[in-house]
């Protein structure tokens, strides 16, 4: 698995990947909000359904990378 200081390479600068990971974060945030106000002036409970189904997968992805973190840090210090 990748190390999360590991560089990216996008258009013409490298940007750190935690960097990457917080403007999806904000992304994400813009996204949800978008679904939620659109749910508040539909009503609409599909809208409300997709709000939830995307919290739900964020929600793994946070937990998948925190534990891929714990794995790497655990690593690290076996190794010392």
């Amino acid at each position: 698995m990748e190390k999360i200081n590991t560089y990216f390479k996008i258009g013409l600068g490298k940007y750190n990947s935690s960097y990457i990971f917080k403007q999806l974060r904000k992304g994400r945030f813009l996204v949800n909000n978008m679904i939620w106000n659109l749910f508040l002036q539909t009503g609409n409970v599909e809208t409300y359904l997709l709000l939830k189904q995307l919290e739900n997968e964020q929600l793994d992805e946070t937990l998948l990378t925190e534990y891929q973190e714990d794995e790497e840090i655990a690593t690290l210090q076996t190794k010392m």
